[in-house]
């Protein structure tokens, strides 16, 4: 696993959330150890059910998943995403990160795709530029969206 620059984004803090959604142990390793290097927080889900859990009980800024789940896929994450006040920002990860995908996540409403095996300072990059995104546009949103979505 290559060491993550800890200067790549500033400043760290631990309200830097996001959901990891993915069926994969080597996932959940990587990007926990990623995160606990920056101070942030990441939650982890290895299904579709756990993750809508975990999306009713916290707030996250940003959700990972991988592209296939058990049970379903990353469009049904984006879907319960959207579906949620200030939804949290959506990133793709796969194997197979093609233009096919990329196109088709973006014009679906997903953030960014992000190939593996895991570049860290490409997750660091679009990790950080959506959740500085998602917290610009929380900012934003009327008062009384912001209290009752």
């Amino acid at each position: 696993m290559m060491m993550a620059d800890t200067n790549l984004l500033a400043p760290t803090a631990r309200n830097q959330t996001a959901l990891l959604v993915s069926s994969m142990d080597c996932d959940h390793q990587i990007l926990a150890g990623l995160f606990d290097e920056q101070n942030w927080n990441l939650f982890s889900a290895r299904s579709l059910g756990f993750a809508a859990s975990l999306l009713r009980q916290s707030e996250v800024a940003v959700i990972i998943t991988e592209r296939d789940l058990p049970g379903g896929n990353w469009k049904d994450v984006l879907e319960m995403a959207q579906l949620l006040p200030g939804p949290p920002l959506v990133i793709v990860t796969s194997l197979h990160a093609d233009d096919y995908l990329w196109a088709e996540a973006l014009n679906l409403g997903a953030y960014d795709v992000v190939a593996k095996p895991f570049n860290t300072k490409e997750l660091l990059r679009v990790f950080g530029a959506a959740w500085r995104r998602h917290r610009a546009e929380s900012t934003t949103r009327p008062l009384a969206m912001q209290v009752f979505g």
